[in-house]
């Protein structure tokens, strides 16, 4: 009997030591009572028309792995875009909230975004970023990401290199949009038709491999000879252009290539495979089609003839503004 007591004593501690509480400004407060020496103030500003009780499980998860780094994580999810008069802040902004989260010009000690474009993308838009100051700035992106592609993290690191900013870090992590907010879809996302990838997996994993980033993040601001997590992976990744195998014919439809990134449909029904890629893989796979395929070739001019022309051969489409190819293949690919 006394085993079993002190077992639940400990299993009460575990659960127990993460307060949450709502303060009058309608933001959710999660801290811990066991105390730290290294105090951080990570402040969450969300995406759009997302709960902020999606992000407990995440702000949990940013505050287990800080005690174990011997960092003492206070969180803060806003209900709006506003910032807390704290010290030794952290801004995360995720989706929407991350191009709030890089256009604030507030004293911050750094700001991290997850799943929205780094600063580069917005250039000469209407969406154009105020603050051009070479602040702290970690972007990243998951690889599953079905909102944004993590080839924006490439175009950034030229941008980087061409005017000369060193503070800004760009990692991609193994994991989709949502997992930070529990896999949830919301209404809006739904409405445009916007598909995540891999919402049928545990997002806990996904979820803390984000966490595990953030935080090797913060001991990297405080020490420069800390490696950021998944940095060695991000090198790698941004060097390939990924196959991704997508099962439903309407998410296929809102897929754009890019040169990370290419998809592929396979449609049973009609004994078809699309395929949507870019660049010079586009450029590859149309030379081995003319010279190893038996069937000819036929170029369509839009994207409606290369859906639903029932020619049995195979069709090609060339968007040029984009350098996008699209193939459709008479036959499954197996």
């Amino acid at each position: 009997m006394k085993i079993v007591y002190i077992l639940l004593l400990i299993l009460y501690q575990i659960n127990a030591f993460i307060n949450i509480y709502t303060t009058y400004q309608g933001n959710l407060n999660l801290n811990s009572n066991i105390k730290k020496n290294n105090n951080i103030n990570f402040v969450i500003w969300k995406g759009y028309a997302i709960p902020s009780k999606n992000y407990i499980e995440f702000g949990k998860s940013i505050i287990d792995k800080g005690l174990k780094n011997n960092i003492n994580i206070n969180v803060t999810i806003c209900d709006r875009y506003n910032l807390p008069n704290l010290n030794n802040t952290i801004l995360f902004g995720h989706s929407a909230g991350g191009y709030h989260c890089i256009n604030n010009k507030d004293n911050v000690k750094a700001r991290i975004t997850y799943g929205a474009s780094p600063k580069s993308i917005y250039d000469n838009t209407i969406f154009n970023i105020k603050n051009k100051d070479d602040t702290n700035i970690l972007n990243i992106i998951g690889e599953y990401d079905g909102f944004i592609s993590y080839n924006k993290l490439l175009e950034q690191k030229y941008y980087n290199y061409e005017y000369n900013i060193k503070n800004n870090k760009l990692i991609c992590t193994k994991s989709n949009h949502l997992c930070i907010a529990e896999n949830k879809k919301t209404f809006i996302s739904t409405l445009l038709c916007k598909y995540d990838q891999m919402l049928d997996i545990d997002y806990n994993i996904m979820m803390n491999d984000v966490s595990k980033t953030i935080i090797s993040y913060i001991l990297y601001l405080n020490n420069k000879n800390t490696t950021i997590h998944n940095y060695k992976y991000t090198k790698e990744i941004l060097k390939k252009n990924l196959l991704f195998e997508i099962t439903s014919y309407r998410h296929f439809l809102r897929t754009k290539p890019d040169v990370c990134k290419t998809y592929l449909y396979l449609d049973y029904n009609k004994n078809f495979t699309y395929i949507k890629t870019s660049g010079i893989l586009g450029d590859m796979l149309l030379e081995v089609l003319e010279y190893k395929c038996e069937k000819n070739i036929f170029q369509v001019d839009n994207t409606l003839k290369w859906l639903f022309n029932k020619n049995r051969e195979i069709l090609y489409f060339r968007y040029a503004k984009k350098d996008f190819k699209y193939f459709r293949l008479p036959y499954i690919i197996k």
